[in-house]
């Protein structure tokens, strides 16, 4: 219920459970909350992309979080798809 199939927050919360909560906001905004260390994080980018924005948090998750998050092989494998966006030109 907190985004569609397949986006961002849905994928790394389906991963992470209640380790990490995550929502993407309007115009490049994304809350998160790491629950076991008592963190909270709030960014909000320049150009209002959520692209930016993800890829932040994911560093920021994996600064403050890394151990108590990746528990399993498949949770370092989130990192590694989020931590870059490929950009095209049309």
């Amino acid at each position: 219920m907190v985004a569609g199939t397949g986006r961002y927050d849905t994928t790394v919360m389906n991963n992470f459970e209640t380790r990490a909560f995550i929502k993407m906001g309007a115009e490049g905004v994304m809350i998160a909350a790491l629950p076991e260390q008592g963190l909270g994080f709030a960014i909000k980018t320049d150009d209002d992309a959520n692209r930016a924005a993800e890829v932040a948090i994911s560093a920021l998750l994996h600064h403050f979080g890394g151990e108590s998050l990746c528990r399993m092989p498949e949770d370092h494998a989130v990192f590694v798809r989020t931590k870059t966006q490929t950009l095209r030109n049309w």
